[in-house]
């Protein structure tokens, strides 16, 4: 059942108008005994917990298609349109992008569709999870020694300033990497919010110069820091496709140290870093390009994603599907591996679609298939040949 209702998914997505709904292939009892388990915790999720994230969210259209969707589950749960409004702004939707143009367009939107249901809420002080990145080897770091009035104990403060070194380190590049650095540290950020907040009473007027704009940027990073730390039930995005050879020189260094397995695209770098930041058994989708599904050279990432997760389903699109002269795909992963769970596959042919949109959905006569990931590791290389016979596997 779904969100507290006694609704089965298929009644809920008839009912909230779902098109692209893809109804969960028929288990093995063995893999629905494991998906009840898996499911029995999420019975407690408050549909004000559920945290979604895109992580690269250009002007921000997934972001108002999730907030259309979490107005679906809010007034299913009995909340007004205006308290919903507020709580998916500030508590459900989150969303990261290198430009800032982006950001204030993503920003604008997103307050327009929540002004909709909430005619003041502009007026409000309604705090959003959106940011865009700064490189903060531009910071003044200097005046971090000005800072942590709050703060008596000598010890502490060296403890607290060490900590905020090592964040604006990370973000050195922040403008080129954006998404994608790892913080591999738990932080204390409210503490470390609380002490850029404070100047030392003992600082000369001089030394105070622009301090206000480097503490509202060192708060920026450590604001980031957080969301990038965190981990989240829902992770969407359509990531930037960009090849190894078209990246600055500081991006192929990075991807080189951290992203050894996905490094060769940043759309394949983003699968990997979305994983990441997704709870186990959240979920995650992007659209992609094709390539990781069949090229040799992802064939460890391949190996690594059959392994640590699970592909719930994939929407296969042709050449020029999305007005884009490549192959792409649409796959939503549990993350966590089920053992023998039959994911949905099918694919879409530019001849299946009518002025952007598929003529039906799903399209069975086009390798429609469900399968357990199990079997792409029989082929050599993994591929993810969904639509393979049993006779070839």
């Amino acid at each position: 059942t779904a969100m507290g209702t006694d609704k089965t998914e298929e009644e809920l997505a008839k009912e909230y108008g779902w098109e692209y709904y893809l109804p969960e292939a028929e288990q093995t009892e063995e893999v629905k005994v494991e998906l009840k388990n898996i499911r029995e915790d999420r019975k407690y999720l408050k549909v004000e917990d559920i945290t979604f994230i895109d992580p690269s969210m250009g002007s921000g259209h997934i972001l108002v298609y999730a907030f259309e969707m979490f107005m679906q589950f809010y007034l299913e749960e009995g909340y007004t349109e205006r308290e919903a409004a507020e709580s998916i702004i500030e508590n459900n939707l989150y969303g990261l992008d290198i430009d800032k143009r982006a950001y204030q367009l993503a920003y604008f939107s997103l307050m327009m569709k929540g002004r909709q249901y909430s005619r003041r809420i502009l007026n409000k002080e309604i705090e959003n999870n959106l940011y865009y990145f700064i490189d903060s080897k531009d910071i003044n770091v200097k005046q971090i020694d000005f800072l942590g009035g709050n703060i008596e104990d000598e010890k502490s403060r060296e403890a607290i300033k060490k900590d905020i070194l090592a964040i604006v380190e990370l973000f050195k590049d922040g403008r080129e990497l954006g998404s994608i650095i790892k913080i591999d540290k738990k932080y204390n950020y409210d503490e470390l919010i609380q002490f850029i907040k404070n100047i030392d009473r003992n600082v000369l007027p001089m030394e105070l110069i622009d301090i206000d704009n480097t503490q509202a940027n060192l708060i920026h990073i450590i604001k980031l820091t957080k969301v990038l730390s965190s981990k989240y039930e829902i992770v969407v995005t359509n990531p930037p496709y960009l090849g190894r050879r078209h990246m600055g020189s500081n991006s192929t260094r990075y991807l080189d140290k951290e992203y050894k397995d996905t490094k060769s695209d940043l759309f394949a770098v983003f699968i990997e870093f979305g994983l990441n930041i997704t709870k186990k058994h959240g979920f995650m989708g992007m659209v992609t390009m094709q390539s990781w599904m069949f090229l040799s050279s992802y064939e460890k990432m391949r190996k690594g994603l059959l392994n640590s997760s699970t592909i719930v389903n994939l929407i296969h699109m042709e050449n020029m599907v999305m007005r884009i002269a490549f192959g792409t795909n649409a796959t939503v992963f549990n993350k966590g591996r089920i053992q023998g769970y039959k994911g949905t596959y099918n694919q879409i042919k530019l001849e299946d679609i009518i002025e952007d949109i598929p003529e039906k959905f799903p399209i069975l006569e086009n390798r429609y298939n469900c399968v357990s990931g199990d079997n792409f590791e029989l082929i050599p290389g993994s591929p993810i040949a969904y639509w393979a016979s049993d006779r070839i596997y």
